[in-house]
Parts: C-alpha cells; sequence; structure tokens
C-alpha cells in the first residue's frame, strides 16, 4: 500500500512536472510570439517612414524644379521684355532720323527757292 502510495505520488508529481513545462513552453512560445509582432511592427513603422521621407524628398524636387522652371520662365520674360524695349527705342531713332532728314531737305529745298 505503502509502495502504491509513493508510486502515485511520483506519478502526480510528474504530471505536475509536466504540465509546469509545457506552461513554461506555451509561455516562451508567446512571448516569441509577441517580440516577432514587435519586430514586425517595428519594421512596418520603419518602411512607412521611409516611403514618407522618399515621398517628402520627391515633392521638395518637384517644387524645387517648379522654382527653376517659373525663375527660368521670368528671366525669358524679362529678356523679351528688354528686346522688344530695344527695338522700340531703335525705331523711334529711325522715325526721328527721317523726320530730321525730311527737315533737313524740306530747308534745302525752300533755300534753293
Amino acid at each position: 500500500e505503502l509502495l502504491r502510495q509513493e508510486e502515485l505520488a511520483a506519478k502526480q508529481h510528474a504530471e505536475e512536472e509536466e504540465e509546469a513545462e509545457r506552461l513554461r513552453q506555451e509561455e516562451l512560445a508567446a512571448k516569441q510570439r509577441a517580440e516577432e509582432e514587435e519586430r514586425a511592427e517595428l519594421l512596418r513603422q520603419e518602411e512607412l517612414a521611409a516611403k514618407q521621407r522618399a515621398a517628402e524628398e520627391e515633392q521638395a524636387e518637384r517644387l524645387r524644379q517648379e522654382e527653376i522652371a517659373a525663375k527660368q520662365r521670368a528671366e525669358e520674360e524679362e529678356q523679351a521684355e528688354l528686346l522688344r524695349q530695344e527695338e522700340l527705342a531703335a525705331k523711334q531713332r529711325a522715325e526721328e532720323e527721317q523726320a530730321e532728314l525730311l527737315r533737313q531737305e524740306d530747308l534745302a529745298a525752300k533755300q534753293r527757292a
């Protein structure tokens, strides 16, 4: 009877240790899963941040290009305006010179008459 009780106690003890080991393994697996999920979330966040940085850099580059194009257009318009002013001044000078020539010719004709 005593032997049977000891065997029963030993069996019970072994089962308890087995159960404790199983629980320990489950906790370890749960901890591992949680760490893996945490790592996956960190990677996802890093990828998201990298995507965002890339989009911001792309936007900044687009703005820089637009500013360069706007500057270029402004310079071209300024250049065109300068040319227009120079052409206008040249035309005016030519007209004044023509008027002066006509005046001189008129004066010479009057003097001859």
